[in-house]
């Protein structure tokens, strides 16, 4: 059996860079190594290296303080820099499918393809005989270009380049999260710069979007009143629980991104009229304000209940007690066998 080899996932973010090394050991996650990077402002813009150089010195310079000598990496691509969809094609061999995809990827995807890098995954549990669901993916060039001079500048091999949707999904099957359910699933990423909503069926990304409310927003409307350091303790340490004295200030802002999840969902559920969602999972470092998943799932239940089952949740989920390592873990354990696989 030839060995796995052992990769780093790297979650560039705009407030932090994640670095996560792991290993799945008899079925179980086993962390070897998980790192957060502060990152200066503007740094990453609209999900892209925009100072590639100067991040990967960064990096490089926190791995080496933190002893990690692992050199081979997965990054993610963030859902701003990378269009994507499921389309039907024809039952092909793999090679017949691969040039489908590329002569009809701009039938699909608003991207030019001679200046794009594209790739696409079969959805194996299709069950019509004569044609199969493919989830596609494209990204320009010049964006992989950035990523791959910041890996580079910090001494790494670049193992692959990886939509976050899919990384973050694997994450969640490999922490077993979500089980033997095989209703659809929605995943709530909360970041510093933008929110990413993506809803998944049988592992596949079905809905993947930016929103541009997010924990920048959240801390803005609290300075009104607050400095910068106090508003972002305030949101971590009285957020949305019961009489918080910051809940009038935030509210407008968090009804605005409810309303904004919302309204994806009936969306994918009004196209998809059999379907129940069955959770939400929340993750990123805004995911743990006081009070936001009791909120969220009472939004929820008020708006589209009668599309929700009696038992859905919304479920914070953390790696090591942080909710920000999920999608690094996720590109961590790329070379390991997939959940959906199993």
């Amino acid at each position: 059996m030839a060995k796995r080899r052992r990769v780093l996932g790297i979650d560039l973010g705009s407030r932090l860079v994640k670095v996560v090394g792991a290993r799945l050991i008899r079925g179980r996650v086993k962390l070897h190594h998980h790192l957060a990077v502060p990152v200066p402002e503007g740094w990453m813009q609209q999900g892209v290296p925009a100072s590639p150089q100067e991040l990967g010195q960064l990096i490089q310079a926190e791995l080496a303080k933190a002893r990690i000598r692992t050199t081979q990496a997965v990054a993610s691509l963030s859902a701003q820099s990378v269009a994507m969809r499921t389309a039907t094609f024809p039952r092909l061999s793999d090679g017949e499918l691969a040039k489908a995809v590329y002569w009809e990827i701009d039938q699909h995807l608003p991207i030019d393809r001679e200046s794009a890098i594209i790739d696409h995954l079969v959805d194996e549990t299709s069950s019509n005989s004569e044609t199969v669901e493919v989830f596609l993916c494209g990204t320009q060039r010049r964006v992989v270009d950035q990523y791959i001079e910041a890996l580079v500048g910090a001494g790494l091999d670049p193992v692959a380049l990886e939509p976050d949707s899919l990384a973050i999904i694997r994450g969640l099957g490999h922490l077993g999260m979500l089980g033997t359910d095989q209703r659809p699933v929605a995943v709530l990423d909360l970041g510093y710069s933008t929110t990413k909503l993506g809803i998944y069926d049988r592992y596949l990304p079905q809905v993947s979007r930016s929103i541009n409310i997010a924990g920048r927003t959240l801390e803005e409307a609290l300075r009104v009143e607050l400095t910068p350091d106090q508003a972002k303790e305030a949101l971590y340490q009285q957020g949305l629980s019961g009489h918080s004295p910051i809940r009038s200030l935030v509210e407008p802002a968090i009804n605005s991104l409810f309303a904004e999840v919302r309204r994806s969902l009936e969306f994918y559920l009004v196209k998809n009229a059999d379907q129940q969602l069955a959770k939400v999972f929340l993750i990123g470092g805004y995911s743990g304000i006081p009070g936001l998943a009791f909120a969220l799932r009472d939004h929820l239940r008020l708006y589209v209940g009668e599309r929700l089952p009696d038992d859905f949740t919304v479920a914070p989920v953390t790696v090591k007690g942080s909710p920000i390592f999920v999608l690094a873990l996720g590109l961590a354990l790329r070379e390991e066998a997939d959940p959906w696989d199993a």
